[in-house]
């Protein structure tokens, strides 16, 4: 307890220096402080320059700091980024005490707490964000007017955090169910058929968690984009596609009816009616082993499509002669389906 013992930037610096023993490890000074507690309340000359001295203690591997007391002390918005930049790889702190209303923090500084806590720019920002501190300002439990300083959504997150029966892995299960409805599938195409198991583990664990039919759909929308993407390995009519599809595109008309959109109704015109033409110019969307005609090129021979890829949401086809000249790269608009006894569908 150093409350109010007028220590400014360098006396903290010293502090800092002077806290556990410095060892070096690989070259590198590595702190071994064993401190869990610092109150540094009613030093006032304390300035952010300061507060990134604690920081730099903060991000050590081997930081033991469980609880920071910053109370009468002008933290303000550079303050505030200060701290949630030292606490961004910080998994031992979990109370931050200052009080909310006389700290000095604007909505720049709180929009830094919120990112700390829950980064949405991407799924694995989400998932490398702060999910062990508990508590930023003063105890909720004890309830003050001066609570109503820090912003819902970061009074949301550190409830979640104060759940008893869930891990940080758990939490940033929460996380991402709550701030990713959409979760793209491509960057994970290049793991092929390695990444199907993992991705059914990982909707199987968060069920436990978060389910309802929301969960379900969003793991069959996966589910089928992830098939979708994989022409070579997945015919467009094998079970798995079908059986995703259908059921996703069930659960989106269900949730339109209750006037609620979901990602799924993307994939309703890639339903059962798939191989019919298409009306009104929208693109038609051959099968593999389909029979096709190519139009305006100089052949007259009937090809047999033998892959499918997707560049964004339009089909590319790879098509095969009958003397076995395979032909890549060809739009659906340059195709025509042969039907049965030989003529050419327009």
């Amino acid at each position: 307890n150093l409350s109010y013992n007028r220590i400014d930037d360098e006396g903290l610096a010293l502090l800092v220096d002077g806290l556990g023993a410095t060892t070096i490890d690989n070259d590198e000074e590595v702190h071994n402080c064993a401190l869990k507690q610092l109150c540094l309340t009613g030093n006032a000359s304390i300035s952010s320059s300061g507060l990134r001295t604690v920081t730099s203690l903060l991000t050590t591997p081997t930081c033991n700091l469980e609880q920071l007391w910053l109370y009468h002390m002008n933290i303000g918005d550079e303050g505030a980024s200060v701290l949630a930049d030292g606490l961004a790889k910080n998994k031992s702190l979990r109370k931050l005490w200052f009080n909310p209303a006389t700290c000095g923090i604007t909505s720049t500084g709180w929009n830094r707490f919120a990112t700390l806590l829950c980064d949405a720019t991407t799924i694995n920002n989400t998932y490398l964000s702060n999910h062990t501190i508990e508590l930023i300002g003063k105890h909720y439990t004890n309830y003050a007017p001066s609570d109503d300083q820090i912003p819902h959504g970061i009074r949301r997150h550190l409830r979640l955090h104060n759940h008893v029966q869930l891990t940080t892995k758990h939490i940033a299960y929460c996380k991402i169910m709550k701030h990713h409805e959409h979760m793209r599938m491509d960057p994970f195409f290049e793991w092929k058929l390695k990444f199907l198991p993992i991705m059914v583990t990982w909707f199987t664990n968060v069920r436990k968690l978060w389910d309802g039919p929301e969960t379900q759909s969003r793991e069959l929308s996966n589910i089928f984009q992830f098939v979708r993407g994989m022409p070579f390995y997945f015919g467009n009519n094998s079970g798995l596609a079908v059986q995703a599809r259908e059921e996703a595109c069930l659960l989106s008309t269900r949730k339109r009816g209750r006037g609620r959109h979901h990602a799924c109704s993307s994939f309703v015109s890639l339903g059962r009616e798939q191989r019919k033409r298409r009306k009104g110019g929208r693109t038609r969307v051959f099968a593999i082993g389909d029979s096709v005609k190519l139009d305006n090129f100089c052949t007259a021979d009937v090809a047999v499509v033998k892959n499918v890829s997707y560049e964004g949401w339009k089909p590319v086809y790879q098509v095969q002669f009958a003397n076995g000249e395979v032909w890549g790269g060809v739009g659906a608009d340059a195709l025509s389906e042969v039907i049965e006894g030989g003529s050419v569908e327009k």
